[in-house]
């Protein structure tokens, strides 16, 4: 898709799952006696080219002696999800990408179980974990792909706009928005500004970006379904940056925004070096 210039989509990214291996031998930990990774590659190669399908005769046989298969793989599925160490409330498209190594799981612990594959019981369960946990860092991410692309948008805004608003009440002339630091850091971003900003290719962009952030209060409103924020006849988006920068584990320097601490010239009566106190 990136040698012809096209984006890969969220979808494809959870359906066509990527996993890097940088294992002993290439791909593989082992090479079960064979000289080389080339040399098992080329026999596993010409040994699905010879027994592909056979196994499935043997599983479809096994499965049909049990009352409810079903509820046999899926409560093996659900064992196998329950002991892996994620969450189960993590974004939609890393949990469906977990369940499908899940029930991949599943189908070889029961098929080990049933002595049709020459394994030990938790290897299936072991090697699935352990390409989810590849696949996971590799996303460095639970957060679904839209999640992440709103998110690392923000931020680059946020790194934008720091030094382009002025205090909320007082004339903002050349800056962009306003702010104010009571009771939390706030910023007030005209609208329109906002929408060209964050569209990047398609208008729902917009819409998309303000709705996480109200979702996971990032933002407020005070319009209901506008989701706008409405001061006077403007509107804005309000957003929190500092809580943004905070929640997403970013250091942005928002320090200017704050009301200056007194406390460090509140020595009234300072002892100079005796180099310096004849000039005071």
């Amino acid at each position: 898709m990136l040698g012809i210039n096209q984006s890969v989509s969220a979808g494809q990214s959870v359906r066509l799952i990527e996993v890097p291996v940088f294992s002993k031998y290439d791909a593989f930990e082992n090479t079960h006696g064979f000289t080389s990774a080339k040399e098992f590659a080329e026999y596993l190669s010409a040994s699905i080219g010879k027994y592909h399908g056979t196994f499935i005769k043997s599983w479809v046989e096994a499965l049909s002696n049990f009352d409810c298969p079903n509820n046999e793989v899926i409560k093996e599925y659900k064992d196998i999800r329950e002991q892996w160490p994620w969450a189960k409330n993590i974004e939609s498209q890393a949990n469906n990408v977990l369940d499908k190594f899940a029930l991949l799981a599943a189908a070889g612990e029961i098929a080990i179980n049933l002595g049709l594959l020459p394994w030990h019981l938790g290897e299936a369960k072991d090697a699935l974990e352990q390409v989810a946990t590849i696949w996971l860092d590799d996303r460095n991410s639970t957060e679904n792909s839209e999640s992440k692309k709103i998110i690392k948008k923000l931020i680059k805004l946020i790194n934008k706009w720091r030094h382009s608003l002025s205090p909320r009440g007082e004339s903002h002339n050349g800056s962009i928005g306003l702010f104010e630091s009571e009771p939390e850091l706030a910023w007030y971003i005209p609208q329109q500004l906002f929408k060209s900003e964050v569209i990047e290719s398609v208008a729902h962009e917009y819409s998309q970006t303000v709705h996480y952030m109200l979702q996971k209060g990032w933002a407020i409103s005070n319009e209901g379904t506008r989701r706008t924020f409405k001061i006077g006849g403007e509107r804005f988006i309000k957003l929190f940056p500092d809580k943004i920068c905070r929640e997403c584990g970013e250091s942005v320097d928002l320090s200017h925004f704050y009301p200056k601490d007194n406390s460090l010239n509140s020595n009234t009566n300072p002892i100079f070096p005796a180099s310096q106190s004849e000039n005071y």
